[in-house]
């Protein structure tokens, strides 16, 4: 914080947002936990990270929502998209997609076998279609 107000006393531009950022590692008996606070988004804590990781090693797990800010730069990770976030940023836009919004939330609610996410995956692949986004 004193490094901040520094830096505002001197007119530069400083970050506003404070994130954490949790990362889990299991070995066989080995278990890792680490947090990061401050400044930097989770993709780059990741990235700080997998810089230290032994590059033989199988491709990570990544739980993550879908922003870009959370990618771990250059590295490869087997990308987990968390679905609750995916909820609650349909839920966000409910008012402005009731039809499409309230169909993704029933599909969801029905969720527990692969077929449904299949399901799920191929309307909104059609839905992006028809609407000219590309995938």
């Amino acid at each position: 914080m004193a490094e901040r107000k520094k830096a505002e006393a001197a007119g530069k531009a400083t970050p506003k947002a404070i994130n954490t950022t949790g990362i889990v590692a299991l070995l066989d008996q080995w278990r890792v936990v680490l947090f990061f606070t401050g400044h930097s988004h989770a993709g780059q804590n990741l990235e700080t990270v997998l810089a230290h990781r032994a590059k033989e090693l199988a491709p990570p797990m990544q739980m993550c929502d879908a922003l870009a800010s959370n990618m771990a730069g250059d590295f490869v990770t087997v990308l987990c998209h968390c679905l609750a976030h995916g909820r609650r940023h349909v839920v966000d836009v409910l008012e402005h997609f009731p039809q499409q919004g309230r169909h993704v939330l029933e599909v969801l609610g029905r969720v527990h076998a692969n077929p449904i996410m299949k399901e799920l995956k191929t309307w909104m692949a059609e839905a992006l279609l028809l609407h000219g986004v590309a995938q």
